[in-house]
């Protein structure tokens, strides 16, 4: 018996090999029907899809033999993977380099063989599509023919199973970022509404201690100084709870009710509380709610006041002169689920947004100018917040 010398390319032919993640895998159909077609075409007993690794030859698929592999020392695709030609040997007994083999002086004797190369695209030859017989024989043209394009079909289905196997990591590479990517957002919430209200609980004791004091025996030359702590106190602090309600809302931490609530009554009061601050600036709030509205619904009346007090906010806080108007109708669109769909629009005469620049409206921590949070402050919180409020109440 003669051994088969390794290729030239052996260590590239190897790593080609490798790449399918095939060795030692399960059976699959897709393999097992070009093993019996090859059989049938061929008229032999035993067909097999070879791949030859280091040290033993393995067979993906076996038709008319248990063999599941062999040392590579005795497999005779190991001379096939030679050359790029299919290998035909018509009576083993007759071949030099196989006349001793064990497979052919002990039974069951092997006689014929057939093995066309399974060539990869970057031309490494990983193994074969044999077969084999108990009696010597030949093939026709056109069965050799057909052995080599089931050879070819064989690396078509190895490089489709390569690209669906990529396909597969990169999809659990994908969950796994997005995964980790929540957990970062888990944790940042975590930290934002733990830390905000660590803070916020000594802020509400210095405004309230401010308070104290300009409600006492304050100086006149001091009494200045403490409004500035009271109002930047309260200035923090508004800030504070943006930061608060949206890491809520954020991490799904906000709890909705459903009660039944004036809205009617909830708009005039909301817009009651602005007046005065709009007054400092002579601006007027007009309330205009179309009157075939009925006055009364179903839903959570504080997130509801919540939204329109940050619309309201900053239509005051960006409007220096004119009106800021609110309009409160109905959509003639209705939800599947049965909800009423309420159109609440506030308008202002204030500096006004450009058009480019609007999908940046509702981004957290977004603000279309910077020298807007520059000369307005606040911390671009107030939009986004108004828009999860409403999304999670099933508006937009």
């Amino acid at each position: 018996m003669i051994k088969a010398e390794k290729p030239v390319e052996e260590a590239l032919r190897l790593q080609a090999l490798h790449e399918y993640k095939v060795l030692d895998t399960l059976t699959e159909r897709e393999f097992d029907d070009l093993t019996k077609i090859a059989s049938f075409i061929c008229q032999t007993p035993v067909a097999l899809i070879t791949l030859i690794g280091e040290d033993r030859q393995w067979h993906k698929s076996r038709i008319g033999t248990d063999i599941q592999q062999v040392p590579r020392d005795l497999a005779f695709c190991s001379h096939t993977i030679l050359s790029d030609e299919t290998m035909i040997v018509t009576d083993f007994t007759k071949d030099v380099r196989f006349h001793d083999h064990p497979l052919v002086i002990e039974g069951p004797c092997a006689r014929f063989y057939a093995g066309a190369p399974l060539i990869t695209p970057s031309g490494m030859r990983i193994g074969s599509l044999c077969v084999l017989d108990f009696a010597p024989r030949e093939l026709s043209s056109d069965q050799i023919e057909a052995l080599e394009s089931l050879a070819r079909q064989v690396v078509v289905l190895l490089e489709m199973r390569l690209s669906l196997t990529r396909l597969e990591e990169s999809r659990l590479a994908a969950v796994e970022a997005t995964n980790e990517a929540n957990r970062a957002v888990k944790i940042k919430t975590e930290f934002l509404a733990n830390i905000s209200h660590e803070i916020r609980t000594p802020m509400n004791g210095i405004i309230g201690m401010t308070q104290v004091m300009l409600d006492g025996n304050v100086q006149p030359e001091d009494r200045g100084r403490v409004e500035i702590i009271r109002d930047c106190g309260r200035t923090l602090l508004s800030l504070i709870n943006d930061i608060l309600d949206f890491s809520k809302l954020e991490s799904g931490n906000v709890e909705f009710e459903s009660q039944p609530f004036d809205l009617h009554a909830a708009a005039r009061g909301t817009i009651e509380l602005f007046k005065p601050l709009a007054a400092q600036k002579n601006l007027d709030i007009e309330l205009s709610i179309d009157p075939e509205m009925p006055n009364w619904y179903a839903g959570d009346v504080t997130r509801v006041t919540q939204v329109l007090t940050n619309l309201l906010s900053n239509a005051i806080k960006f409007t220096s002169s004119g009106k800021i108007e609110v309009t409160i109708d109905s959509l003639i669109e209705s939800l599947s689920s049965g909800h009423h769909l309420v159109h609440v629009t506030v308008k202002d005469s204030g500096i006004g947004i450009p058009v480019e620049l609007q999908d940046r409206l509702f981004l957290s921590f977004s603000q279309v100018d910077a020298s807007i949070t520059r000369r307005f402050g606040g911390t671009g919180l107030g939009l986004a917040i108004c828009r999860s409020l409403c999304e999670n109440m099933g508006g937009r």
